[in-house]
């Protein structure tokens, strides 16, 4: 066969996630028309936060305890942005 159940599971889960990044990427770039740049580059930032915490909590990622400090770090960088502290 020259699509297996795997390569099918595979491609289900790649499609969508394919259509969700490029929807991402142009409400990024739709949002910058209307904010100022420095709030959406701060706010997609928020990845970093969220992957490291299912890396975590979701993925039992041994190294993910070392991404903990950082993704703190992009936090506070996003709240003194957001609020101009």
């Amino acid at each position: 066969k020259l699509l297996s159940n795997l390569n099918i599971k595979i491609i289900s889960w790649g499609i969508p996630a394919g259509i969700l990044a490029i929807l991402s990427y142009g409400i990024v770039v739709w949002s910058m028309q209307y904010l100022e740049i420095a709030y959406v580059s701060s706010i997609r930032e928020t990845s970093i936060v969220l992957a490291t915490l299912m890396g975590f909590f979701i993925l039992d990622e041994k190294k993910a305890r070392g991404r903990i400090l950082p993704a703190v770090l992009v936090v506070i960088g996003i709240t003194i942005v957001y609020f101009q502290i």
